[in-house]
């Protein structure tokens, strides 16, 4: 059964070791799979070329001699005048590397702002009954009515556990060592579009992040910078 892949999506991680970075940088280049995964024969690569100028390679699994003609495809790739390179050699799968901090950096952040919505929502609810208690505006049945109702509120909210600030705090401060180590790697990613896409994902989780930032220093001032 044949497979088709394009440059937009993750190829099948080839068992050789000195096959990846051709193929990485085939897909980074704007090259299409065709994965066919053989007992001999892994797949074939070709370039974004119109129909007739297409350059292309096959990849054996376990050939004899197939480290060469590894070395010989990274070559074609970067002779290919189809494809699109316009950074330095690829070391590694920098987009795909990229793609995993921020991903790890959304965990992060989705944690902490869940801890803050709790947060929150327990600090507001033993505000709204000391606000309540303080007031003397309603009349008598109402005021006893609301304040039954705030103190149930009240008395969960007491009951639930506080939030660590320091804890919250350094769920930040990971989630943004990890969008910074995005953004390095983005200046690292051959492909412009790719690199671009990276930026602008680890450009909102920073902001994301800033908003977090702000939130807890609201609830617990000083929090935010004490881990900083």
């Amino acid at each position: 059964m044949v497979t088709a892949y394009g440059t937009e999506q993750r190829w099948p991680s080839h068992q050789k070791a000195y096959w990846r970075e051709p193929l990485e940088r085939a897909r980074a280049a704007g090259w299409s799979l065709h994965y066919i995964d053989a007992p001999h024969l892994w797949g074939v690569v070709t370039c974004p070329g119109p129909e007739g100028e297409q350059h292309s390679f096959q990849v054996d699994c376990t050939a004899s001699g197939a480290e060469f003609f590894a070395i010989e495809a990274r070559k074609r790739v970067d002779r290919c005048k189809h494809g699109v390179l316009d950074g330095p050699p690829l070391k590694g799968h920098h987009y795909d590397k990229a793609l995993s901090k921020l991903e790890r950096a959304q965990e992060l952040l989705a944690e902490a702002e869940d801890m803050l919505n709790r947060g929150e929502t327990r600090r507001s609810a033993l505000d709204s009954f000391e606000e309540m208690t303080a007031t003397a505006q309603l009349t008598a049945l109402d005021a006893a009515q609301d304040l039954e109702l705030l103190l149930e509120q009240a008395l969960a909210a007491e009951q639930s556990e506080p939030i660590d600030p320091h804890v919250v705090a350094d769920l930040l401060r990971r989630g943004r060592a990890y969008v910074a180590q995005a953004r390095r790697l983005a200046a690292r990613v051959g492909q412009v579009s790719r690199a671009e896409r990276v930026r602008v994902s680890a450009g909102e989780l920073h902001r994301w992040c800033g908003r977090l930032e702000e939130r807890l220093e609201r609830l617990n001032p000083g929090a935010s910078r004490a881990d900083t």
